[in-house]
């Protein structure tokens, strides 16, 4: 599993999020996922913490998905990581 992190240092809880999606296969059907370390445990393995699960997407087609941070979470420090 390929993951990339992203550091968004201005997100806050209440925040919606935009995260746009680019293919890196010449063929086939891609999933695109994403998590928030919101226990800020550097695991980014909690339930709530995989905030966009298995979006599908072809070979040629740019995804752009959007999320709000929870009011009652804390602040991520770790970004957001992204497959």
């Amino acid at each position: 599993m390929n993951l990339i992190q992203h550091y968004l240092p201005d997100m806050k809880p209440g925040d919606k999020v935009e995260l746009t999606f680019f293919p890196t296969a010449s063929s086939g059907v891609l999933k695109y996922s994403a998590w928030i370390d919101y226990d800020r445990n550097r695991k980014f393995d909690g339930i709530q913490e995989n905030v966009v699960k298995n979006v599908e997407g072809g070979h040629a087609e740019i995804k752009t998905v959007s999320f709000t941070i929870p009011q009652d979470m804390a602040i991520p420090k770790e970004g957001i990581k992204t497959r």
